[in-house]
């Protein structure tokens, strides 16, 4: 087989000598994923070598997507040995890092300097010789650490001597893995987002000591195993600050901890929580206070739970894609001023006007009339301007008629559940078919002329609040009837 490759390879270098005077050779095509000092380089570890022969500040800037190879030992493979004077940046552009190997080698720069990531997304596909315990499951971090813009696609742990963290983002994509597990020396976050399964984890094992965590103007958002923040084992040197956050439809609270707060340095201030979310959907509409005109509502109410919110709460209806009104409370009640409605802090019972006097707490707004054509279908709760719930709106077959009810609603016939803006329609919609139908005729004034193509076997019974019409003695001949339906 060698023999045959090399007799193939003789045979096109002739080939080439033997079309051109003169041989051209071509140099070998390399992508270039990064560059520093003007040099370009075809891998993270051929920049990282040429950054280590500077002395001090140096900037590696990624053209493209890199990996890098973690070790098996947790002194291994660091991207800045300690021999070097390197202060190393590498400026992302928003490319990707991802690591590889062992694991277990932590991301670090070995020279006790700063290493700083800005505009890098981090993708962890290291596999360790101990994936599944806690430790070798994060993608680690070593040293002195700055992250800025920063997107970070799978959980970490620091076991950093400082951390810095500004604008990054992080994912808990494992139920049982927290989205960044601090366990060492010092870390700040500010400006930060958190999201997925859970979020923050401050805790001290195999004798690391946590100096400081601080996390500032920071949002957790849609956590659903463990509250924002887990507050695990800590000595009584260790402080702990989180202060200015937003706390969005975190499910378990803003946060646990198994050390006593009184036995720490512990600062929580000025954190906003915004959740809230539809309890058993909407309730039957309803008429209410019909005969007193001065009171007179015509509504749905929807029911809240677990609200709480500061400034806003507002429940937008959607018909599919069209908004067709927004239910919003009010700062204070309408009736008396002096009652505020802020801050919330439990459940609520939004009451949607359609029409007549609006309630005491909530200001209704409709985009659009309502008929058979466009009946709510979703329903949005927004808290404090985030959207914290969906849920269906008229579902039901019970929902849908007490819908076709309200007077305001143009809907003048219902066969079974499906509703419909003139009685025609409702006829129309039996053409073709066969078996026993009743239409229900709403309360209205109707001039119909109603026409009936009668089908074998199609029997049709049309019910008004005060006469009832019956059409199941047509026999198959007749194949028109025609029928002024009026009901005041």
């Amino acid at each position: 087989m060698k023999l045959k490759k090399l007799l193939a390879s003789l045979l096109c270098i002739a080939m080439v000598f033997s079309t051109m005077g003169t041989a051209v050779f071509a140099e070998e095509n390399t992508t270039v994923v990064a560059k520093v000092n003007g040099v370009e380089c075809a891998s993270l570890a051929d920049a990282l070598d040429e950054a280590c022969k500077s002395d001090g500040a140096v900037t590696i800037e990624l053209t493209g997507d890199v990996s890098w190879e973690t070790g098996a030992q947790h002194d291994s493979t660091p991207l800045v040995p300690a021999e070097s004077n390197a202060i190393v940046t590498i400026k992302g552009n928003d490319y990707t890092l991802t690591a590889t190997g062992a694991g277990v080698g932590p991301i670090r720069a070995a020279n006790g300097k700063l290493l700083t990531f800005e505009n890098v997304n981090f993708v962890d596909n290291s596999v360790s010789y101990a994936e599944n315990s806690w430790e070798f499951t994060y993608l680690e971090f070593a040293g002195n650490l700055k992250f800025v813009n920063c997107d970070f696609k799978d959980e970490i742990q620091l076991d950093s001597d400082t951390a810095e963290f500004e604008n990054c983002t992080f994912e808990s994509n494992e139920e049982s893995v927290y989205a960044v597990w601090a366990g060492n020396g010092t870390a700040t976050f500010n400006k930060c987002y958190f999201t997925g399964y859970r979020g923050l984890k401050m805790h001290e094992a195999y004798g690391s000591e946590i100096a400081s965590v601080s996390v500032k103007d920071s949002k957790f958002e849609n956590i659903t195993k463990k509250p924002a923040f887990a507050i695990g084992d800590l000595n009584e040197d260790t402080s702990v600050e989180i202060s200015g956050n937003k706390i969005v439809n975190v499910q378990n609270g803003e946060y646990e901890n198994d050390t006593a707060l009184d036995k720490i340095s512990f600062e929580y201030s000025n954190n906003t929580v915004v959740t809230g979310s539809f309890n058993a959907g909407i309730n039957n509409a309803k008429i209410t206070d019909a005969d007193n005109t001065e009171k007179y509502r015509e509504k749905f109410n929807i029911e809240l739970n677990k609200v709480v919110a500061q400034e806003s709460v507002e429940i937008k209806i959607y018909s599919n894609d069209e908004l067709l009104a927004t239910t919003s409370l009010r700062q204070s009640d309408r009736d008396d001023e002096n009652i505020k409605l802020f801050p919330v802090n439990g459940g609520l019972t939004a009451n949607v006007i359609i029409d007549g006097r609006l309630a005491g707490s909530w200001e209704t707004k409709w985009e659009t009339e309502l008929t058979a054509k466009n009946m709510p279908t979703k329903l949005e709760l927004w808290v404090d301007g985030v959207l914290v719930d969906t849920t269906a709106a008229f579902g039901n077959d019970t929902n849908k008629t007490d819908y076709a009810k309200l007077p305001s609603v143009k809907v003048a016939a219902i066969i079974g559940s499906e509703v419909y803006e003139t009685i025609q329609e409702a006829i129309d919609s039996l053409n073709g078919k066969t078996g026993d139908y009743t239409i229900e005729v709403i309360p209205g004034i109707y001039n119909e002329a109603l026409t009936l193509k009668q089908a074998n076997n199609l029997n049709v019974t049309i019910v008004g609040p005060q006469a009832q019409i019956a059409l199941a003695s047509l026999t198959p001949e007749q194949t028109e009837n025609r029928v002024v339906f009026t009901e005041t």
